[in-house]
């Protein structure tokens, strides 16, 4: 890369990012925002506020190890399967197990993918920064060149950065598994905690219900005595009580109503579960001095009980105006939920969950 040379003032190189920055926003077609962001978006491969050769040398010599670093981190999230896997081999076939291992391994080979992609858009950046002069006084173009070269050391770096977080939340969870395989108090307080949540969502659940509840007797109570002044005053209009029901109503109504149908996969989940860990304490002849599978199945079958009864309160407070604007998303939810089946990919259920409340 063309080096500038050392001007009176000892700073290195050519005019300041500052000045650059100006030249690029206001060049036809780069759309690049206004000097200020320009100008912070350079200094990623300037020095003291200067770009120049040495210093997109140096700014490509960090990012390579910015990037080489995700590559480490996944590496050793490979490691850490592969003796998750040998932990697990007795219960391999336990279907929470295999799905555990099975999405760890996509998560492996999804973050490897991209380092891949990432390390080939860095190979090209450095291509381009070589062959890309920096004179004492780039022209238009040139300005224009160096500034996409400052956003794509941005982007690689900023992606780096969230695939070694990625690798590295992925192996804290594959190590927390091997303790799940190894510890049966692990195994059994994890399903503590599950029961616990699903109880606490149950919970709420009804309660929201409750309130609908009360806020709808509320509004029909108004509507009814409305109602009665309007025939004292041998008014001719005619009260609806569909009408007072606000819209914030029917949302709240469609929310339980996808809510409870998401908290009743979750407990069939959480039961499966339960009869995977007895499973595994068998095999491994693990005898814990507190087990939670059989508390944890009469838990949700209670707990099935109440969604149960709160699907039923639901059913009673609908609307006809209601189910008019929410039943075609309802039973989008109930066909995306057909087929799935413990153990559950919660992922894609959530996927399936925001897209009905946000058509």
């Amino acid at each position: 890369m063309e080096r500038a040379e050392r001007s009176e003032d000892g700073r290195i190189g050519s005019r300041a990012v500052e000045d650059i920055a100006e030249t690029v926003a206001a060049t036809d077609g780069t759309d690049a925002g206004d000097p200020e962001e320009i100008a912070a978006t350079l200094r990623g491969v300037a020095a003291d506020g200067v770009l120049t050769g040495e210093s997109v040398d140096s700014a490509m010599a960090h990012l390579s190890k910015v990037v080489s670093t995700p590559a480490t981190r996944v590496e050793l999230s490979g490691m850490e399967l592969d003796s998750a896997r040998e932990d697990a081999t007795e219960m391999a076939d336990v279907p929470s197990v295999a799905a555990r291992l099975d999405g760890f391994a996509a998560r492996v080979g999804s973050i490897e993918s991209d380092v891949e992609t990432l390390d080939a858009d860095l190979r090209n950046l450095i291509d381009r920064a070589e062959d890309t002069a920096v004179p004492a006084d780039p022209s238009e173009s040139e300005g224009v060149e160096l500034y996409r070269i400052a956003a794509e050391d941005r982007r690689i770096h900023a992606e780096a950065t969230r695939l070694q977080g990625e690798a590295d939340e992925l192996t804290t969870e594959i190590e927390s598994f091997g303790r799940w395989i190894a510890r049966p108090s692990v195994r059994h307080d994890e399903l503590r905690t599950d029961v616990e949540e699903l109880t606490a969502a149950v919970g709420a659940l009804e309660d929201d219900a409750a309130s609908l509840a009360d806020a709808v007797d509320a509004v029909d109570a108004d509507d009814a005595q409305d109602a009665a002044d309007a025939d004292e005053a041998n008014d001719a209009s005619d009260a609806d009580g569909d009408d007072g029901v606000d819209d914030t109503f029917a949302r709240t109504w469609f929310d339980c109503t996808l809510r409870r149908r998401v908290l009743e996969l979750q407990a069939a989940d959480l039961r499966a579960a339960a009869a995977d860990v007895a499973t595994v304490d068998e095999r491994l002849g693990a005898e814990p001095e507190a087990p939670a599978h059989e508390a944890v199945r009469d838990l949700t079958a209670d707990l099935e009980d109440r969604l149960a009864a709160t699907a039923d309160r639901l059913d009673e407070l609908a609307r006809q105006s209601w189910h008019d604007r929410y039943d075609r998303n309802l039973r989008a939810i109930d066909e995306d939920m057909a087929t799935v089946e413990p153990p559950v990919e919660w992922g894609s259920v959530l996927t399936a969950l925001e897209e009905a409340r946000a058509s």
